[in-house]
């Protein structure tokens, strides 16, 4: 799993499996207790593989509904913020962006390009891709967070650890794999730095993490 932060915006993400339109009309088995908001979400991104764009300052104070039994993805994340205030949109097939219930709903995230959302996706997917270049270094067996900036054309700047996975050796291969990496375009306008990227273990037939296998 690789989550992407800003100081506004939390993105949980996997990559995308060949199968996950399948996978989410399929029912799955559920057990989230009711907890803060913002780790339900989380808990329930490990488990389905999903992308969710939100702030989380919309998410402070708010507890989740428990989601207990067998349930459609779909089905679970509604059940999930169920009487929270927060309403889920599609930004794609196979990503959400949560909102104030009040408010309107988000109109096409993508169409404002590059848009802060495209803009994330495309840079958990390069990361994915580097990774996934090593197999010692491909996520999916280990923790670890990294906190970095990106230029004007996107490139990565000022790259620190900000959590070590506890393996010296492995730390310095994610390091040298992600040193002098882009995102292929420059940040949006306004968008918040540092970035923080969290890499949490997780199992790959889950997740879809490097599906397409070693680049």
């Amino acid at each position: 799993m690789v989550a992407v932060m800003s100081c506004a915006m939390l993105f949980i993400a996997m990559a995308p499996d060949v199968c996950a339109d399948t996978q989410h009309s399929t029912p799955q088995d559920f057990d989230i207790p009711r907890q803060p908001l913002q780790a339900a979400l989380e808990q329930y991104g490990v488990h389905t593989g999903r992308a969710l764009l939100y702030e989380t300052r919309i998410l402070a104070g708010r507890f989740s509904s428990p989601v207990v039994g067998r349930y459609t993805p779909d089905a679970a994340l509604h059940r999930l913020i169920d009487g929270t205030g927060v309403r889920a949109d599609y930004v794609n097939a196979n990503a959400f962006v949560l909102s104030l219930a009040a408010t309107p709903p988000p109109r096409a995230v993508e169409r404002i390009p590059p848009g802060k959302a495209r803009y994330y996706g495309l840079l958990q997917a390069g990361i994915e891709q580097a990774l996934c270049g090593d197999p010692v270094t491909a996520p999916g067996g280990y923790r670890v967070g990294l906190r970095f900036w990106l230029d004007g054309a996107g490139v990565m700047q000022q790259f620190e650890l900000a959590r070590s996975t506890g393996n010296v050796g492995l730390d310095e291969k994610i390091m040298v794999r992600l040193r002098g990496f882009s995102v292929g375009e420059r940040p949006p306008p306004g968008m918040r730095q540092p970035l923080t990227v969290l890499i949490e273990p997780g199992d790959r037939a889950t997740t879809g993490d490097c599906a397409a296998g070693p680049n």
